[in-house]
């Protein structure tokens, strides 16, 4: 959970199923997409899809490259052609 650069809440539910010590499959829905039109922002959620590696499953770096389904943000805006978007993560978990 967290804001969103609306100032709203966004919000991300999902799961992680390792497949070894490092390396994951990752399911989610939450807020993926976030566009500005009419002196405000606006957002929608998606399914998320992907994959990911770990150096340690509790602390170290973590990578994740996901699949977005960003079919809701595509009908609603004109600058989004595409109706999926790749995303790469890259974090450090403490």
């Amino acid at each position: 959970m967290g804001l969103d650069s609306a100032g709203g809440g966004g919000v991300i539910l999902g799961t992680k199923y390792y497949f070894t010590d490092a390396g994951r499959l990752i399911a989610n829905y939450g807020t993926n997409c976030i566009w500005y039109s009419g002196g405000k922002y606006h957002s929608t959620e998606g399914f998320n899809f992907g994959v990911g590696y770990a150096f340690g499953r509790n602390q170290g770096w973590a990578f994740d490259l996901m699949l977005a389904d960003i079919t809701e943000c595509n009908k609603k805006t004109t600058q989004i052609s595409q109706d999926t978007a790749i995303n790469l993560s890259v974090g450090y978990r403490f």
